[in-house]
């Protein structure tokens, strides 16, 4: 850095001398040949000036050069570069690429340009004509400065040289706002004002995730051919400014889905960390992994908000409607067709998992659970179903599901709830009426008579311990969109209400 100080003033100087050797012994009023050989020498002292910026700007158009000067530690090189590399190693093989630094360049060109022009046609230029007359005019007194036409003209333009000075920060102001706004436009910043706009875009967010934040040599190295790699960035660049008319869903067995999960909560912990949100908010934020084997990607709770209420309003609504279309209405939706299938898996989940293993009652819940399944997978439910039986079925499992994450939990209202959601299955559910007999048959009720008289899920529920433990039971909570959205359904409105108004 001494260095550095003591070659800028032996530059300064040689500078100076060189100008001034210029006029030396030339007072006539011709340009003479030694005057023109001086100027020659200027210049060419000027070239040796600029020749190391010359270097560096060599370095910022091809990057690869200056990555393979950066990574080299030769003494050469060291004093080639050392005007305009120092020794520091803080902050290097940072710089920005050639393009970067183009529409850096262009930006401070255009904003000088119009501050030059401005100031040349608006302020300097109107100015000139008036100054030149007030120094010739004669025998002028002013009241304050004498007969001075000169200490007049510098009066008249110490504004424009004030404005001169300033203009720049105004126009550096309009342009910069003028660029944030359209960045803005083109990433779409500030589009997502509330959770309504936010669940809209998640699905493409978790697709864009792909291409935005994982390594791009990843995702190019995977074709090779040059076809590939142009594909990959035409899908790059409609992914990213919102020209992508399409997504490919997530389910919950892709790789992609693990990383997007991966991503998206270590995202919700360095919030957590950072005090922007608290625990409820985290527990509406999180993408729960897949504890069980649920078909569907498990999204966020803020995203699944009403959404098996909404599924089940429909079906109310298309009782006689048949399973293609009833499918078709709730897949419109992708975030209420996830909130069904992963209902279903929990609610089929949650209640083999609370019985003892091999009783008679986990048998009769298997047994109703193939036949659903069965009917589905034939698109015969609506035909061996009632679905008006579907909301009585919905609010046993939300007073099941408010006994069991109690923290003390009372084992005779849980068998009464089962009970109760027993006799809705095979009384009202089914469309077809069978007695005692067909039940049996069809292995939906027990073979004792007596467990049809109050004995029924007696000695078959087995729920975790009060300290926790599961001893070998179940993964119990809360994994499971009936666990998780019973549990927080009493504060989801106020919390997102909150978390939305934090975000705006």
């Amino acid at each position: 850095m001494v260095l550095k100080v003591v070659v800028s003033a032996a530059w300064m100087v040689i500078f100076a001398v060189c100008y001034a050797k210029i006029w030396q012994n030339n007072h006539s009023t011709r340009w003479t040949a030694e005057a023109d050989r001086r100027v020659r020498l200027l210049f060419k002292i000027a070239f040796a000036y600029v020749l190391p910026e010359l270097l560096a700007l060599t370095l910022v158009v091809i990057p690869w050069m200056r990555n393979f000067i950066e990574q080299r530690n030769w003494m050469i090189l060291d004093l080639l570069f050392w005007w305009f590399q120092s020794k520091s190693f803080v902050g290097r093989r940072l710089w920005e690429g050639p393009l970067q630094n183009i529409k850096y360049t262009l930006f401070w060109a255009a904003v000088l340009a119009t501050k030059f022009a401005f100031s040349y046609f608006l302020q300097i230029k109107p100015m000139v004509r008036p100054s030149k007359l007030m120094l010739n005019l004669r025998d002028v007194e002013y009241e304050f400065f004498g007969g001075s036409n000169r200490l007049a003209v510098g009066l008249l333009w110490l504004p424009v040289v004030f404005i001169y000075l300033m203009d720049i920060q105004i126009w550096y102001s309009i342009y910069s706002s003028f660029v944030g706004a359209v960045l803005g436009l083109l990433q779409h910043l500030g589009e997502i004002r509330n959770i309504q706009q936010l669940k809209l875009r998640f699905q493409f967010f978790a697709n864009a995730i792909q291409f935005n934040l994982m390594p791009e040599e990843q995702l190019l190295n995977a074709g090779g051919t040059f076809r590939n790699r142009l594909n990959d960035s035409i899908h790059r660049f409609m992914l990213r400014y919102g020209l992508e008319g399409h997504f490919r869903k997530l389910e919950s067995n892709q790789v992609e889905t693990h990383k997007f999960a991966l991503i998206w909560n270590e995202i919700i912990t360095i919030f957590r960390e950072e005090d922007i949100i608290s625990d409820s908010e985290v527990e509406l934020l999180e993408l729960p992994p897949n504890s069980w084997n649920v078909r569907v990607i498990r999204w966020p709770c803020f995203l699944l908000c009403n959404e098996l209420l909404l599924a089940l309003s429909q079906a109310k609504e298309l009782v006689h409607a048949s399973d293609q279309r009833l499918w078709y209405k709730i897949c419109k939706n992708e975030y209420r067709r996830c909130a069904v299938i992963e209902a279903y898996d929990s609610f089929k989940h949650l209640m083999l998992a609370i019985l003892r293993v091999q009783s008679e009652e986990q048998s009769i819940l298997t047994v109703l659970f193939q036949k659903i399944d069965h009917s589905v997978e034939i698109k015969n439910f609506t035909k061996m179903f009632r679905i008006s039986a579907l909301p009585q079925l919905h609010m046993k499992l939300i007073k099941l599901t408010d006994l069991l994450t109690k923290p003390k939990k009372d084992v005779n209202q849980v068998v009464n709830t089962l009970r109760s959601l027993y006799d809705i299955a095979v009384r009202d559910f089914f469309k077809d009426e069978r007695n005692i007999e067909q039940l049996r048959e069809d292995g939906l009720a027990p073979h004792d008579p007596a467990a049809m008289f109050g004995l029924l899920f007696e000695n078959a529920v087995k729920l975790p311990d009060p300290s926790g433990k599961l001893g070998g039971c179940i993964q119990f909570l809360p994994p499971g969109i009936l666990c998780r959205m019973f549990q927080l359904i009493l504060r989801l409105d106020e919390e997102l209400l909150s978390l939305a108004t934090r975000s705006s």
